[in-house]
C-alpha cells in the first residue's frame, strides 16, 4: 500500500498518543476556537467535547487504513493508494487494478444531514465513487440485540438494524474490543463489478 504525502509510522499511535500530537500541533488554533466558544476556561466541558471528537478521528482513521490493506488484498500487493491529497478530492482509497482507478470512500453511518444526500455520484464507473459503509453497535446491542419487552420479544432492536443492514453478507466483523473492521467481501463485490465489464 502507498501512502501519498504521509510519513509511514510502522505502530500506529494510541489514543493519547495521537490527542497529544493533535493537540500540541494545533494548540494555538484550538486556544483562539476556545475563547470564541463561549466555554470558560475554567470548565473542562471543552476539554472533554474535543478528547471525545478526536478519539472519533482516531477510531475512523484506524478503520480507515485497515480498510486499505483488506482492499490491497484482494486487488494485489501495491494497487492501492491512499492520502491527504487524494482524501481532499472525497476519496479515501484508490486502488488501480485492471487499468481502472477504482475510487473508494468508506463513511460510518450517520443521520446528519449533509452525510444523508451523498450518493454515488456517477453511472460512469471510471468516475464513480464507491461507498463503503459501516456502523458501530453498542457493546450493549451487540451482546442483546433482540427486544425482551413481549410485544417485540425476539425481533432485533431498532439500534442493531443499521448494524445489519450493512453487514450483510458478512461485510462486517466487530472484535471483542468494539472496533467494526471489514472482511473482503465488499472489496471483492466490487473487484467482481470490475471484472464483468
Amino acid at each position: 500500500m502507498k501512502f501519498i504525502g504521509i510519513k509511514i509510522i510502522t505502530n500506529p499511535l494510541s489514543f493519547d498518543k495521537f490527542y497529544e500530537y493533535y493537540y500540541k500541533s494545533c494548540e494555538d488554533k484550538i486556544n483562539e476556537f476556545w475563547d470564541k466558544s463561549g466555554f470558560g476556561k475554567d470548565c473542562d466541558c471543552f476539554q472533554k467535547g474535543l478528547k471525545a471528537r478526536i478519539y472519533r478521528t482516531w477510531a475512523s482513521l484506524i478503520t480507515q487504513i485497515h480498510a486499505g490493506y483488506v482492499a490491497e488484498s484482494v486487488f494485489g500487493e501495491g494497487s492501492i493508494e491512499m492520502g491527504a491529497e487524494l482524501d481532499y478530492k472525497n476519496v479515501d482509497i484508490l486502488a488501480k487494478y485492471k487499468g481502472q482507478e477504482i475510487k473508494i470512500q468508506i463513511k460510518k453511518e450517520s443521520h446528519r444531514p449533509e452525510i444523508a444526500r451523498m450518493y454515488n455520484n456517477s453511472d460512469d464507473i471510471k468516475n464513480e465513487i464507491f461507498n463503503i459503509w459501516y456502523v458501530v453497535p453498542t457493546p450493549q446491542d451487540y451482546e442483546n440485540p433482540f427486544y425482551k419487552i413481549k410485544a417485540k420479544e425476539g425481533q432485533y432492536r431498532d439500534s442493531v438494524k443499521p448494524f445489519l443492514k450493512y453487514n450483510k453478507n458478512g461485510t462486517l466483523d466487530r472484535l471483542s474490543n468494539g472496533f467494526v473492521i471489514f472482511t473482503t467481501k465488499e472489496f471483492e463485490i466490487i473487484k467482481q463489478n470490475i471484472d464483468s465489464l
